[in-house]
């Protein structure tokens, strides 16, 4: 087993293809066709089946993908480190995976503190939803990501929790719901919303909530852009939880829930990476300024 064997299996698994995968690496599909027979004869196991729709894997091949991708994943790192120390003094770059709602409400202060204090380590923010931001992550191509979806899975990443937001209903001016001071579980009976289309772990606590009271939620519409979202509230087509600050329309209103309905915020990366010192610089400033914030607030 080699690294370039292990390289030409991913790029497989990911275009599903033999032919597509040569394409990209430009090189021969003998030269993957053989590494892959290679690798099935030394672990002794099918890795991919072919189906209509090209080579999938097979239940063996998906764990030997998980491992395969751990070990990738740290050789980048390796290699990030020996670039970073061959680089000395320069500039040293931290890329930062933001969602939609940390590019506005969160990274925009922490950024210029950052920049003030640390002006040779260069933030290169990424906006993406969670989901590809995190796949980024395990992949080594984002270093550290400002989430508003903590995540669980303490087996691969650290988390450094930043605080919490709350979630609000926002409806248009128009909607007779839009003169209340607050809103309940049990007033969303029926209510038409709109939702993003990626199911966020936010989400749950609302789900959770109606499940509770036997009313499961009327998503009428899911889109993929908050901007979308504001727009359907402000025309009165549907309503929307999303976290407060999220739209900036003067004809929408947000009414918070009772009792309200938190959004954790955090700061996760890959334990498996080693760290670079900029990116132990970008976790220990995130931790002090943030610590900060909440003793300014409370």
């Amino acid at each position: 087993m080699t690294l370039l064997q292990l390289r030409y299996f991913k790029a497989v698994c990911e275009f599903h293809s033999v032919t597509k995968a040569a394409d990209e690496l430009f090189i021969s599909r003998t030269a993957i066709s053989r590494s892959i027979n290679a690798l099935e004869q030394e672990f002794g196991i099918v890795l991919f089946t072919h189906t209509t729709t090209g080579l999938e894997l097979t239940d063996d091949g998906k764990v030997i993908y998980e491992r395969i991708n751990e070990v990738l994943g740290r050789i980048c790192a390796i290699e990030q480190v020996a670039q970073k120390l061959a680089e000395g003094p320069k500039r040293q770059v931290v890329n930062v995976g933001l969602t939609p709602f940390t590019s506005q409400r969160i990274f925009p202060d922490f950024y210029q503190k950052f920049h003030e204090n640390y002006p040779n380590i260069t933030l290169a923010a990424t906006e993406k939803n969670n989901l590809e931001a995190r796949a980024l992550l395990a992949e080594g191509s984002i270093d550290v990501i400002f989430t508003t979806d903590i995540c669980y899975d303490t087996e691969n990443c650290d988390i450094l929790p930043l605080g919490q937001a709350e979630q609000v209903l926002y409806v248009s001016k128009q909607n007779p719901l839009a003169q209340r001071k607050s809103i309940k579980t049990e007033d969303l009976r029926l209510l038409p919303l709109a939702m993003l289309s990626k199911y966020l772990q936010r989400e749950r606590e609302l789900t959770s909530r109606l499940d509770s009271i036997g009313c499961p939620p009327n998503i009428v519409m899911r889109l993929s852009q908050i901007s979308a979202l504001q727009s359907i509230v402000e025309r009165d087509l549907a309503c929307a939880v999303q976290i407060r600050g999220s739209f900036s329309s003067l004809d929408v209103v947000g009414i918070p829930f009772e009792p309200v309905l938190p959004v954790s915020l955090a700061l996760i990366w890959n334990k498996h990476r080693a760290e670079t010192s900029a990116v132990k610089t970008v976790i220990d400033f995130a931790r002090a300024f943030y610590e900060e914030t909440a003793e300014e607030r409370s």
